[in-house]
């Protein structure tokens, strides 16, 4: 507002100054240029008249000036409001460009924000970048590391896997050795213990020379075998199922205790028999062919007893045989000792009750033995009533035996050889021999003391063995 009344008050100053500059030309004014008024008296007519003249004159001089005067305000008027409108003009463009000017400004501004923000994003960017670049950088050495480490590794892992199998075939070498050597314990034990003369290699060309035009029969089944096709080193090899390996060596004592202790419980006075390291090589020699055929085959059908080898195992002439039986006491001594009972009362009579099985039951099982099981597992029958029954079919007929009792309760007997062999072809392979003499033999010793004596023999054969066995083990584990 107060630029307009600046603008207007600049228009009538100009107008002003127009009006006083027309008035000053006037004819009225003082004197200035002769005109004569009322109060001034002509010298003539004529000169009053020509001054009449001259007085109107000057009024329509003054009159048309006026006029022009008028003329000139009214066009000043105009020009003063066309210069009013050309500077409302000139504010509202001055206005207009402030306003821009303050926009530009404004978008300058904003401009050079965006500027500088594109700047720091531009710098982050550039850092990052380098950041990046310097990562990249890292992680490439980190490559050229890491495939330097995995060459190495890979290096590494050749050599150890080398020495791996180097390891391994030297741990197979040894378990392997180790192996033959315990597979062989109980053969070297035996044949130091027995001596020379009763080595395996010597019960072994002994077999072959006296079993080899042998043949065994068995009429009653029409069954025989000719020696020569049987008749192996596999006996005298050694191994897990030999007779001479070092568990069945074990467990051929252990059954001669076990012997023993139902020898005390049939008669407290009886002596306990002693193990003949002789009479286990001839125990084992019987077995190598006991276990193809049902029968005493040393005793009965080869010229043994008539041989030296003979009176060198002490004249051992009774013999327990067991096919296919993990405890031949089963039969050897509670089946037995029931017939024996019975011939108390009668041979080959119908004569085993009821109450004779339930007696052996009970012994059989204050004994640590299930004799029914057994019995069931052989056809027997799995009651008391069901087992005397059975029994007594064979009686009449004398299919029965009582000697594999009578020897072990045998008084008389002093020394005893016992062999376990699993490597037989009857009966599930599993075939015991049982020797018995009527002689204390010089070599006898305790079922405790051989147990201990082939303990200690085998001590260090046994430890290299299961530390093979354990490494080679553990090394097939990678």
């Amino acid at each position: 507002m107060s630029g307009k009344i600046a603008r207007r008050g600049r228009a009538l100053s100009v107008v002003m100054l127009c009006v006083a500059v027309i008035i000053s030309f006037l004819p009225w004014s003082s004197g200035m240029n002769g005109y004569a008024f009322a109060g001034d008296t002509p010298e003539t007519v004529e000169e009053a008249k020509a001054a009449l003249d001259a007085a109107e004159g000057a009024k329509d001089q003054a009159a048309k000036e006026k006029t022009e005067a008028e003329t000139a305000y009214e066009k000043a008027k105009t020009k003063a409001a066309e210069a009013d409108a050309e500077v409302e003009a000139a504010e509202k463009t001055l206005n207009e460009t402030k306003e821009q000017q303050k926009l530009a400004a404004t978008d300058a501004e904003q401009k050079q924000n965006a500027k500088e923000e594109a700047e720091q994003i531009l710098e982050k960017a550039q850092n990052d970048y380098k950041s990046a670049l310097s990562e990249l950088e890292s992680q490439k050495q980190a490559v050229v590391d890491a495939e330097k480490t995995l060459k190495e590794a890979k290096a590494e892992e050749a050599s150890k896997k080398t020495q791996w199998e180097n390891e391994q075939q030297q741990a197979q070498s040894a378990l392997t050795k180790a192996q033959e050597d315990f597979d062989k314990v109980g053969i070297r034990f035996l044949n130091e213990k027995a001596g020379s003369s009763l080595t395996d290699e010597v019960w072994f060309k002994w077999l072959q020379t006296n079993m080899a035009g042998v043949t065994s029969v068995d009429t009653a089944r029409n069954e025989s075998l000719a020696w020569n096709t049987v008749l192996t080193t596999d006996t005298f090899k050694g191994g897990f199922y030999s007779p001479y390996s070092y568990d069945n060596l074990m467990q051929a004592a252990d059954l001669v205790e076990e012997g023993n202790k139902l020898r005390k419980s049939q008669n407290a006075s009886l002596s306990d028999l002693k193990i003949s390291y002789k009479i286990m090589t001839q125990a084992i020699a019987s077995n190598a062919l006991s276990c193809h055929w049902v029968g005493h085959v040393l005793m009965k059908d080869s010229p043994f007893k008539s041989d030296t080898l003979y009176a060198t195992c002490g004249k051992a002439g009774w013999e327990n045989i067991a096919w296919g039986a993990p405890d031949p006491f089963m039969g050897w001594y509670y089946e037995e000792k029931i017939h024996y009972l019975a011939d108390q009362k009668g041979k080959q009579q119908a004569n085993i009750t009821e109450a004779m099985v339930d007696q052996i039951v009970t012994e059989a099982q204050k004994n640590g033995h299930d004799f029914l099981t057994y019995c069931k597992r052989y056809g027997m029958g799995s009651t008391a009533a069901a087992v005397a029954s059975t029994m007594n079919e064979d009686r009449p007929s004398g299919n029965y035996s009582t000697g594999h009792y009578t020897n072990l309760i045998n008084a008389n007997h002093q020394s005893t050889g016992l062999s376990v062999n699993a490597k037989g072809s009857l009966y599930r392979g599993i075939c015991q021999v049982q020797a018995f003499n009527q002689s204390a033999m010089s070599d006898s010793v305790t079922p405790a003391q051989f147990k201990a004596a082939l303990e200690s023999y085998s001590k260090s054969v046994k430890d290299a063995h299961c530390i093979c066995f354990l490494h080679e083990n553990i090394l097939s584990k990678f």
